[in-house]
């Protein structure tokens, strides 16, 4: 989630192993796919659902998929002593 702007909440985060869909909310200046394209750590990042969802009071909802690039993770353990 340290890759999303700050203007946006994970409400689901699901991760297989070799990719994630994540689910939340976004202010309607907040670019969700293109910040998850910028990090460098996801790659095929795409909208998971193509209809347009209306603004509500906590936001705009958002449903992507991404695949993670592996190589782009810290090892096991190295992300905590950060």
């Amino acid at each position: 989630t340290r890759a999303l702007p700050e203007k946006a909440w994970v409400q689901r985060l699901i991760w297989d192993g070799e990719s994630i869909r994540v689910s939340g909310y976004r202010r309607a200046d907040a670019d969700v796919i293109g910040a998850l394209r910028r990090s460098g750590r996801f790659a095929d990042v795409r909208l998971a659902q193509s209809d347009a969802a209306a603004e509500l009071p906590t936001g705009l909802p958002f449903d992507l998929t991404a695949r993670v690039i592996m190589s782009s993770l810290p090892p096991a353990g190295e992300e905590a002593r950060r």
